[in-house]
């Protein structure tokens, strides 16, 4: 009788709908910030010269440079909208409460980001740019990392939500146990890869630009 009961219960549970996790969104959140972040300052904004970074055109539009006319102060929306993102992951990564908060608000900052695109290609009418100009590597990874920053919301939707929720439980039954002396390890890798990006692999290049004959730019 028991044993039946167990059962029946163990069924009701089963036809349930698990809780909706935000922290997936907010994962994608933190990456597509990242990202972001990266695209701007390391790979070309325009053209397919690393020198010509969406840092150096923001700061040439800002302070009247050589390359403003290529682009709008609109450009400043791109590092805002990473740093902000990326604080509100950071935030809403500690409890579901914080992370419902969080994905929302990330899908906001992702459309301000957006409008600079926006601004990009149905507003500006630079001739410059519409001639001349050629949108490098970083201004498209930017842009499809922006867009995730919008896409993320998705992952609070019911039945997506069920969808991955089954499909990590049938991925954790196939995958192998992890040993429990490599759990710190694993959790330490995330800040020392993340140390090693912004921390020793630009003091390992400033050494290196230190014995050649750079501009500063």
């Amino acid at each position: 009788m028991a044993l039946a009961a167990t059962d029946k219960h163990t069924q009701r549970g089963d036809n349930l709908r698990p809780p909706i996790d935000p922290a997936r969104a907010n994962f994608i959140g933190l990456l597509c910030a990242t990202v972001i972040i990266a695209a701007f300052l390391f790979l070309p904004w325009y053209w397919t010269e690393i020198k010509y970074n969406g840092g150096r055109i923001m700061s040439d539009v800002l302070v009247d440079g050589t390359y403003k006319g290529f682009s709008s102060v609109h450009v400043i929306f791109i590092p805002i909208a990473a740093l902000i993102a990326g604080g509100l992951a950071v935030w809403g990564l500690g409890t579901p409460e914080r992370g419902m908060k969080a994905a929302g608000a990330t899908f906001g900052v992702g459309l301000f980001g957006l409008a600079y695109y926006g601004h990009f290609y149905f507003i500006q009418d630079n001739e410059l740019i519409d001639q001349y100009v050629q949108v490098g590597t970083g201004f498209k990874v930017a842009l499809a990392a922006m867009i995730g920053l919008v896409v993320q919301i998705a992952l609070l939707h019911p039945v997506l939500n069920d969808a991955l929720y089954h499909l990590n439980r049938a991925g954790s039954a196939r995958l192998p146990s992890i040993p429990q002396k490599w759990v710190p390890y694993l959790f330490m890798a995330v800040p020392m890869i993340l140390y090693l990006f912004w921390i020793i692999g630009p003091t390992v290049y400033s050494f290196y630009l230190s014995f050649t004959n750079w501009d500063g730019v």
